[in-house]
């Protein structure tokens, strides 16, 4: 759910560290060396992310843990279902527009 919501790729997601987060500003700055393109990432935190993030209980160290990677891998097209999205399924399997 979490990487819906941000449209950050999985590695991104499952690597995010408590470092990289700042929750009164609402935002992550990803570092240019987990990112693809070798460039730093800001991500704003719409409303729902952060509800995600606010449902982790350490503060500390990765966001996501083993169990909690659900929080990331999730829901996928139920999840963009409820957000509104529809899902294409004939083109492109993950293909999704909102």
């Amino acid at each position: 759910m979490f990487q819906l919501l941000t449209g950050v790729r999985i590695d991104e997601a499952i690597g995010a560290d408590w470092s990289e987060v700042d929750i009164d500003e609402r935002r992550w700055r990803i570092p240019g060396s987990r990112m693809k393109n070798g460039h730093e990432h800001l991500v704003l935190f719409s409303d729902p992310a952060l509800a995600v993030l606010e449902r982790q209980q350490a503060r500390s160290g990765p966001v996501f843990r083993t169990q909690a990677h659900s929080a990331v891998l999730k829901g996928g097209s139920a999840s963009a279902r409820n957000l509104g999205c529809q899902t294409h399924t004939r083109a492109a399997p993950t293909a999704r527009a909102c």
